[in-house]
């Protein structure tokens, strides 16, 4: 893998926060390129199922299924940049709970 220098472009991932210590974010995640909407909320990806740190690894590498099954040098040619905008995402079971619940008097007149 050849990483992206600091002045390649980068794409910006507003999510939940990326998890900047896995080794394949690391080296395109400036430590000054992180931010949050709340300074309290902290840049680092607190969602349960690391949803931020998902998805920007799907931004910067795609999908890694043919990458990993050979031995090529990649070129990555941008970067990233983290703006975090929500702490969480909703539980899976939260979500499950929404879905599922009683909504035939909503919209009824």
């Amino acid at each position: 893998m050849i990483w992206p220098g600091n002045d390649s472009p980068a794409v910006c991932v507003l999510d939940t926060g990326i998890n900047r210590g896995h080794a394949l974010i690391e080296p395109a995640l400036g430590v000054n390129d992180s931010f949050a909407i709340d300074a309290d909320w902290g840049v680092e990806d607190h969602d349960p199922d690391g949803h931020g740190t998902a998805t920007a690894g799907l931004a910067l590498h795609g999908d890694l299924t043919a990458v990993l099954s050979d031995t090529e040098d990649r070129w990555l040619l941008h970067r990233l940049e983290s703006v975090k905008f929500c702490r969480r995402l909703a539980s899976t079971h939260r979500t499950s709970e929404l879905r599922n619940s009683d909504t035939s008097g909503i919209g009824s007149s």
